[in-house]
């Protein structure tokens, strides 16, 4: 929290106990309202996860604490965007949907025309506009926590064969 680590909890204490950090959230959020014209903020995963939408507060649930306008972001490297988009649209109750503004294309690569039947019936189905497209680019950004460090060190001298 404000670039202190709290802690480190078991995922089974983090759900048990992630509702006390709201106070601290929304106080960090108003202090930056305070001299920040545009406030993003990213979330974790999936919006649209329904056993962790109790007590959500780093995806719609910190929208609603805070009352901020949603932008969705999918990501077409991986394939399957517009399923992405529209079913994740589809999971959300009417209350988050309206909170939803538009939609973004991310890491995409060639000529984005190609893309316009999926835009069209992402749009009509579900009635939120797509905003455009974020070219792929090749960055070298640190981790955002130390999951891949962990996850590195458990794969040393560990081989898969197929």
């Amino acid at each position: 929290m404000n670039g202190e680590v709290r802690g480190n909890l078991s995922a089974r204490d983090y759900f048990a106990h992630k509702t006390e950090l709201i106070p601290d959230i929304k106080a960090a959020f108003r202090k930056l309202e305070t001299y920040a014209d545009i406030i993003v903020i990213e979330g974790a995963g999936s919006p649209a996860e329904i056993n962790l939408k109790q007590n959500d507060i780093v995806n719609m649930g910190m929208a609603a604490m805070v009352d901020a306008p949603v932008l969705l972001v999918g990501d077409i490297d991986r394939g399957g965007v517009f399923a992405q988009l529209l079913g994740t649209l589809m999971l959300l109750t009417e209350e988050e949907r309206e909170r939803v503004k538009g939609l973004i294309i991310n890491k995409f690569r060639g000529d984005s025309t190609i893309l316009d039947p999926g835009i069209q019936m992402l749009t009509e189905r579900g009635q939120v506009p797509v905003l455009g497209t974020v070219p792929y680019m090749e960055l070298t950004l640190e981790d955002e926590d130390s999951l891949t460090d962990r996850l590195m060190q458990n794969m040393w001298g560990r081989s898969i064969w197929l």
